[in-house]
């Protein structure tokens, strides 16, 4: 049965009216819109909280990293070096230049699942050595207390970036919110940044690193200026509507899209007296009265509010106008179960560059053990003998204890050449035929300058000739970088600017340049990279190195008996501390496979993990070998010459894995036999000096790395390791 067709109309319809134009958008502007939409809607709350004068997309492209360091230069917060090619300084707060370990900490439901430490009594936050817990709800309550209207006046980087060689199974991607330009520059070099990288998927999203607020904070001035706090916490800061009584709690609802009318910020405002009155209790250390102390500062002043003596923190000094941060409120969270990074406070590389440390090695290490493979605190380079042969080698070593020195050698012996694939952080899984494979996830190297010289590190010093980031380094007056131990003396007449900006001559009693000054420059740039440095598969990986600072008792280098050993050796490392991080002096730490400030979940647990890679079917985990580059002789000087001289231990080490190294046994390994080790050409440097097994040194060793293993990882300890500590002690009674 046809359909009978209207009938013609005999004149033509009149025009409709042209459609109302759209309403306002409530959704994150151009070019977000082309978002996929859990990459969109995960910016939108990102900005709902923070509050953005303006979004950033970051695509990558050299226009845009021109921009970023011009905006940087015109705000005074880097200038230009001008005897180098696109080089920079910046000058950080001088409270804000390492590593806040004490701040950092891990996200979980049970303080066990965090660290293998004994559990805390009461309360939601416990420190430990081994990692630090915080509750879910202690994170929310944190993240409430900092982050509304944090980057107010300020634009949001949004930058999606890439962790690994595309195509790699081991590539993960994330996306970090930052109202820092120089961590927006910095990204650029460390990552492989691209709109390319935004997640399509909810779940992809979810398996993927992704960092949600990452501003290095409010200055006092900045906290004063908040308009949106928790309904419970409305009273106390004094809200009312406006030319009304005060209520108390707001009356409007908080637009989805953030934007703020600065004439009527969403139909309230703040009494000045009482914001005052509120900041002012936050400096002076409120709390409860009997209340239990928070341990990060993120608790509200109550109407019966007392200071506490002993939690009451001066503030110090207002952060510099050119680098804002909140040192006294900083907090670096990791939520594993959500892959959500929270950075708060600091603008210091390893707090802020949360593609690095956070990301790559506390957050990685979550995924590798449910994915099966290994994310770790190691270099990775390839040693080439003068037959052509090459190995790769991961060396895990505490920061700053000559990773990137050793990554970077130029061998001292002839016909043997070095190449870097990373100098930090590796990535690595057995591949189907049982090798271990590694990939460098990172694009650039984020190097300690202090020390590095033509002498020590000549590829170093060729690597930051251009494109390069210096942090926290002196300038000369004409126009080049400078820090102690550079290698070349300053000419008659010249005059420095050190890292605090003011005048500097050799022989002032404060340094020219921080301790843990830093250079962040590509790895494009290193001119010994490794063909195969951005590889998908990775490189395969022939031995791993652990070592550390320890000036005695440790021979210069060692072979463990099996890879059950090597994961003990790594178990029991320990170095003295350096400017990495806070700590101060030369304490010697134990530091379990250089991740102590980057584990990811318990060390017990992540110990267990690196036992059972080695044991599953078909695997050939690779030897594992302990060196020491800083034995010194009773007078204090250095027995070993170190640097390019490191190489004579690579190929007593390259010699061992081809079964062709001399070795003798000894109760804590393998050490190389009389006539193994090239020493020719070596002045005043001795066999018998380089290894050093000592019956006395070593049982005192036992003792302390027992009471460590009972105080720090009680129950949590793998049996494997404890047995391993046992058999060595009844070899050194035996011995």
């Amino acid at each position: 049965m046809g359909v009978k067709p209207p009938p013609l109309p005999s004149s033509p319809p009149a025009p409709s009216p042209p459609p109302p134009p759209p309403p306002p958008s409530r959704k994150a502007p151009k070019p977000f819109g082309r978002c996929p939409p859990p990459a969109r809607a995960f910016v939108e709350e990102g900005a709902r909280l923070c509050r953005p004068r303006a979004l950033r997309l970051c695509d990558g492209s050299a226009p845009e990293g021109a921009a970023i360091l011009r905006a940087l230069r015109d705000s005074g917060a880097v200038r230009e070096v001008p005897r180098r090619e696109n080089c920079w300084l910046a000058r950080t707060d001088p409270q804000d230049v390492a590593r806040v370990e004490a701040r950092t900490v891990l996200v979980t439901p049970r303080p066990e699942d965090a660290s293998p430490g004994p559990p805390p009594a009461g309360g939601a936050v416990a420190h430990s050595l081994l990692g630090n817990w915080m509750s879910p709800d202690e994170l929310e309550r944190a993240i409430d207390d900092r982050f509304p209207g944090c980057m107010e006046g300020r634009t949001m980087y949004v930058i999606p970036f890439l962790m690994g060689p595309p195509g790699s199974p081991l590539a993960r991607a994330g996306l970090q919110l930052t109202d820092s330009a120089y961590v927006a520059a910095s990204m650029r070099i460390m990552t492989r940044v691209g709109a390319q990288f935004l997640p399509e998927r909810r779940a992809r999203l979810r398996a993927l690193a992704c960092t949600p607020w990452a501003g290095p904070g409010r200055t006092p001035k900045m906290a004063q200026k908040r308009v949106y706090r928790p309904k419970k916490t409305a009273r106390k800061w004094g809200y009312r509507p406006k030319n009304g009584p005060k209520t108390g709690y707001r009356t409007q609802k908080r637009p989805e899209n953030g934007v703020i009318d600065p004439k009527m910020p969403e139909n309230g405002v703040i009494d000045p007296k009482m914001a005052q009155k509120r900041e002012t209790a936050r400096k002076r250390g409120y709390r409860p009265k009997n209340g239990p102390k928070t341990g990060l500062s993120t608790q509200k002043r109550p109407e019966n509010g007392v200071i506490d003596p002993k939690t009451a923190r001066k503030r110090g000094p207002p952060p510099v106008p050119w680098w804002p941060c909140d040192p006294h409120r900083t907090l670096i969270a990791h939520d594993a179960r959500r892959l959500r990074i929270v950075s708060y406070g600091s603008g210091y590389g390893g707090n802020s560059l949360l593609g690095k440390k956070s990301l790559a090695l506390r957050l990685a290490a979550c995924m590798a053990r449910s994915e099966g493979w290994l994310a770790e605190h190691m270099l990775i380079m390839g040693v080439q003998d003068p037959q052509g042969r090459k190995r790769y080698l991961a060396g895990a070593f505490p920061s700053a204890c000559g990773k990137t020195n050793l990554a970077m050698m130029r061998p001292a012996l002839p016909g043997w050449s070095v190449t870097c694939v990373g100098d930090d952080i590796a990535w690595m899984r057995f591949d189907s035929q049982g090798r271990l494979r590694a990939i460098n996830p990172e694009r650039g190297f984020f190097g300690v300058a202090p020390g590095t010289s033509e002498a020590t590190n000549p590829v170093a010093m060729a690597t930051i000739r251009r494109d390069t980031i210096f942090t926290n380094v002196g300038l000369t007056d004409g126009g080049d970088v400078y820090w102690e131990g550079i290698g070349h003396t300053l000419p008659p007449g010249a005059t420095v600017t050190s890292w605090r900006g003011r005048p500097w001559a050799p022989g002032d009693p404060e340094p020219c340049a921080h301790p843990n000054a830093r250079f962040c420059a590509p790895a494009s740039n290193c001119p010994i990279m490794d063909p195969a440095w951005e590889d998908p598969e990775g490189v395969p990986i022939d031995a791993i190195i652990l070592g550390g600072r320890r000036p005695h008792g440790v021979p210069l280098v060692f072979e463990a008996f099996n890879w059950q050993h090597g994961v003990f050796l790594g178990s029991a490392m320990r170095s003295e501390a350096t400017a990495a991080a806070e700590h101060k002096g030369r304490q010697l730490l134990h530091d379990p496979l250089a991740m102590r400030p980057f584990f990811g979940y318990n060390a017990g647990q992540h110990l267990q993990h690196w036992l059972a890679m080695g044991a599953r079917a078909g695997a050939r985990p690779p030897r594992v070998f302990h060196v020491n580059w800083f034995l010194r002789d009773q007078s204090g000087a250095f027995l070993w010459p170190g640097f390019g001289h490191n190489a004579r231990v690579l190929a007593w080490i390259c010699a061992r894995i081809d079964g062709e190294g001399g070795a003798v046994a000894t109760p804590i390994g393998m050490v190389p036999s009389e006539g193994a080790l090239e020493l020719g050409g070596l002045r005043g440097v001795r066999h018998r000096d380089l290894f050093p097994v000592e019956r006395g040194f070593w049982e005192r060793e036992c003792r302390e790395l027992r009471a460590f293993y009972e105080e720090h990882f009680g129950r949590h300890l793998p049996a494997e390791v404890l047995q391993e500590l046992r058999a060595l002690e009844g070899r050194l009674r035996g011995a």
